[in-house]
């Protein structure tokens, strides 16, 4: 039987690898049908990733409900992101002036895992925050399940 805080980090995963085929998918998407430059597809698809993410985990990795979906809340996950995504970028560049990008799947794979444990760290704060503010006199009993 697998406990509830790594039932957590499993949906967490799995929330994560639907972000990144929306992710792609969306950039893609701009980039054939509309013409747009890879940059600004990419940046259109991360934030659209972004706010299915927040949703996905809002409801189903962090169970809070779609009735506590919150501007203040997204906001937060997006600085949560965007904070991942600059880890990501330094891990890779690190990795790489030590390898001289001789293992880039490695070095994206080191860099995904860094950044992912990053997001999972950090993300638990803002959702956390939103079971507190639901129950807050339920508070240490419903940190403990998360």
């Amino acid at each position: 039987m697998v406990s509830g805080a790594n039932m957590q980090i499993i949906r967490f995963f799995f929330v994560s690898a639907v972000g990144v085929i929306v992710d792609i998918a969306v950039a893609y998407g701009a980039i054939i049908m509309l013409g747009a430059p890879i940059h600004i597809a990419a940046t259109i698809s991360f934030f659209v990733a972004t706010f299915v993410n927040y949703v996905a985990h809002q409801k189903w990795t962090f169970r809070s409900g779609f009735e506590n979906l919150s501007v203040k809340r997204i906001f937060q996950y997006a600085v949560v992101s965007v904070v991942t995504l600059l880890v990501r970028i330094t891990s890779i560049l690190l990795l790489s002036l030590w390898s001289s990008n001789r293992y880039v799947i490695a070095i994206l794979v080191a860099a995904a895992g860094v950044s992912f444990l990053v997001n999972y760290t950090l993300s638990r704060f803002v959702f956390i925050n939103t079971v507190c503010e639901m129950w807050p006199n339920e508070k240490s009993r419903k940190h403990a399940k998360l």
